[in-house]
């Protein structure tokens, strides 16, 4: 049972973390094209 648990604790983490990465990846996006309207 402690080892799903650990387990299950892992995919939360690494679905977070993707989550997180996602986040990252949009503002990074809209930050780049606000960049690109200021340049323009």
């Amino acid at each position: 049972m402690l080892a799903e648990l650990g387990t299950q604790a892992r995919a939360a983490d690494l679905d977070l973390l993707v989550t997180l990465l996602e986040l990252a990846a949009a503002e990074a996006e809209r930050e780049r094209d606000r960049w690109g309207e200021m340049i323009d």
